[in-house]
């Protein structure tokens, strides 16, 4: 009898045994689990975190770009427009009549316009490198900018060539030389104008049609700029 009891006991035991095994098994597994979710959100969090920032970073990135963009499209536009009417001064002072410098200071009238001249062409070189930086990829105004300098430089050799002749021619007219006749001085000037007109028109006539093709090719430009702009 006592060793059926026992016999008994032992398997109890065995059951016993076996089920706080499980029990502790269970316990630790899901310790574990607490633990490692534990683990698993501060590493989410952590993620979490460094992800913010970084979209921080890319957010900061995207508005200087776009500062910068708005600026370099804002440049672009000004030398643009700055090389367009220095172009326009040239072609001014080109159409002048001499005729509009009478006055009662000749002499300064005739050097006040030559001073322009050289100042105009002078700016013209600086305002084409600063509009090549911006606009060296667009063929059209390439075209027209390149023929245009072209063309007026040798419009400003042709002046240089000239002007030393007409401003004696003028002054001549004028009455300032009086062993010159009246009818003599008219007679030269109108031959000092008509070599000079001469040598100038063809360059005169592309630096005026290249001109033209600029405009065309910056109303185009800005209609084009205004279209993307409302769309952005």
């Amino acid at each position: 009898m006592r060793e059926i009891i026992i016999f008994f006991c032992g398997i109890v035991f065995y059951f016993l045994l076996d089920l706080l095994k499980s029990y502790y098994k269970k316990k630790l597994e899901n310790q574990a689990n607490i633990e490692d979710l534990h683990y698993i959100t501060k590493i989410a969090e952590v993620v979490k975190q460094d992800f913010r920032k970084e979209l921080a970073s890319i957010d900061a990135q995207l508005n200087v770009l776009s500062k910068q963009s708005s600026l370099i499209d804002e440049k672009s536009l000004q030398v643009l427009n700055i090389f367009f009417e220095r172009c326009q001064e040239i072609r001014d002072l080109y159409s002048m009549n001499f005729g509009e410098f009478i006055g009662n200071d000749l002499e300064k009238a005739l050097a006040e316009y030559q001073i322009s001249v050289d100042a105009v062409h002078r700016k013209l070189w600086s305002d084409y490198h600063n509009f090549l930086l911006f606009h060296i990829k667009n063929d059209e105004f390439l075209n027209s900018a390149n023929n245009i300098v072209s063309r007026s430089s040798r419009m400003k050799s042709t002046f240089n060539k000239h002007y030393g002749k007409i401003k004696l021619a003028i002054l001549e007219e004028r009455g300032y030389y009086k062993d010159v006749t009246y009818v003599e001085a008219v007679e030269k000037s109108d031959k000092v104008f008509k070599d000079y007109y001469k040598d100038l028109k063809s360059d005169h006539d592309i630096f005026n049609s290249k001109f033209q093709d600029l405009r065309k090719s910056m109303s185009e430009y800005f209609s084009e700029y205004g279209l993307r702009y409302k769309n952005e």
